[in-house]
């Protein structure tokens, strides 16, 4: 994904989530097509669903832009995605 370790980008952006959002506690596990190439640029995108309705979709998204490089990945942007 632009060169950069889906688990690893996942793995960091879910740490920072939990970090700076600690009220959200039930993040969902890694899946395929949770990292995505960005829009613009050559950096990748991450996106956290967490919580769960009781139709089975999530509470919310929470997403992660990174820039960087794939080996010094850089957080670039955190928050809230509309659902």
């Amino acid at each position: 994904m632009n060169g950069f370790d889906p688990l690893t980008v996942f793995t960091l952006c879910r740490a920072k989530l939990v970090s700076d959002y600690p009220n959200i506690t039930s993040y969902r596990p890694y899946a395929t097509g949770d990292v995505y190439p960005a829009v613009e640029g050559t950096g990748v995108n991450v996106q956290l669903p967490f919580g769960a309705l009781p139709d089975g979709r999530p509470e919310g998204i929470m997403v992660c832009a990174f820039t960087g490089t794939p080996a010094a990945p850089v957080i670039s942007y955190t928050g809230p995605v509309d659902v």
